[in-house]
């Protein structure tokens, strides 16, 4: 007894003295299946989700609470194994080949180079309102050394592709805030864009990759009530290590009424294919 509560105390007096940073960490769990992942894990408030489809290697669930990354937890998608993005960061070069194919739209962005180990997540959904949006975080291995002002071949790619009402063909919406730029190693680095870029390089932290962006917000202009479809999907391109992932916050993807069309405008799109609904109001002081 004695023995136990003195390693209670000595473990207690450790914890309380060292830095947060030396004992926050990643985690990543497996074995979730895609239905799950989307259903239970990323789905938030404003869409119906269905048809949930899957290839690549293991999917992987995270939680970011005690790490530098900047998400509490959520769904992760990689080029190469969920466990390859915990960190510290004690490799400049961590990857997993899994010998996959590749994605012919990833391999157009990518300059019509060869992908490989594409992990592709999609499915259909219905929109209640005219706004779809999600947040996530886009981490590589292939930072620092094959981002400007270097000049490589070697840049992975990913796309959040949305096709639908409204879209004549499907598009990319991974995008820097308020541009048409996509998010890349090319467009987000030390150099580029580096205010939405965190180094991670510096053999520490709690993940596992080189470098990966701040918290970013995909978001498209939807119709309510119509049927929509949205590829998540990544790869490495010109070999198959050196890995990437997306990480894409829990709870996140939804619709919501955007800011110029107001509530009012769209209230006969707030409910889709439902005859009774509540709606409740507060109450306002106007000056």
């Amino acid at each position: 007894m004695f023995r136990q509560l003195k390693f209670l105390l000595l473990a207690s007096f450790f914890l309380l003295n060292v830095s947060d940073q030396t004992f926050a960490q990643l985690t990543v769990q497996g074995g979730i299946s895609p239905a799950q992942a989307v259903q239970n894990v990323f789905l938030g408030q404003g869409a119906y989700v269905s048809n949930v489809s899957y290839v690549g290697g293991p999917l992987g669930l995270f939680n970011g609470t005690n790490s530098n990354l900047g998400l509490a937890n959520g769904l992760l998608l990689t080029t190469g194994t969920p466990q390859g993005t915990i960190g510290p960061n004690n490799s400049s070069s961590i990857g997993a080949n899994l010998n996959m194919p590749g994605n012919g739209y990833l391999s157009m962005l990518a300059n019509y180079a060869g992908t490989y180990d594409a992990c592709i997540l999609e499915f259909d959904f219905i929109p209640i309102a005219d706004t779809i949006q999600f947040r996530y975080i886009f981490g590589s291995e292939e930072y620092p050394e094959y981002a400007p002002p270097h000049s490589s071949q070697f840049n992975d790619v990913f796309a959040f592709v949305i096709s639908g009402p409204g879209f004549s063909q499907p598009t990319n919406i991974a995008l820097l805030p308020v541009t048409n730029t996509p998010v890349s190693i090319n467009n987000v680095n030390a150099i580029t864009n580096p205010q939405y870029y965190v180094d991670n390089s510096n053999f520490g932290g709690t993940v596992g990759y080189d470098g990966f962006t701040t918290t970013l917000t995909a978001k498209a202009a939807v119709t309510p009530c119509q049927t929509y479809h949205i590829q998540l999907m990544i790869a490495d391109v010109f070999d198959g290590v050196y890995d990437s992932g997306v990480f894409l916050e829990a709870g996140s993807f939804g619709s919501s009424v955007s800011a110029a069309s107001g509530i009012l405008g769209n209230f006969s799109n707030l409910v889709c294919g439902s005859s009774q609904f509540q709606l409740n109001f507060s109450r306002m002081m106007l000056n």
